[in-house]
């Protein structure tokens, strides 16, 4: 896993996607999380983006798969 300090310095969403695969890696289920968020930030986003954003989705995903 990268350092934490270097995790920080990138963009908040990228910062979710790098955390989320972090906690899906050694359950080997990468995949399954980002395909999980994609599908829920696809359903929910244009509704109401400024609740429904990619840290969200990625929460969601890691629920979806008991991470």
């Amino acid at each position: 896993m990268k350092e934490p300090d270097k995790i920080l310095a990138r963009p908040p969403d990228l910062q979710a996607v790098e955390l989320a695969l972090a906690a899906a890696r050694p359950h080997k289920l990468e995949a399954e999380v980002v395909w999980s968020a994609m599908k829920h930030y696809e359903k929910y986003h244009e509704t109401a983006p400024e609740t429904y954003s990619m840290e969200w989705a990625l929460e969601c995903a890691l629920n979806d798969w008991d991470l």
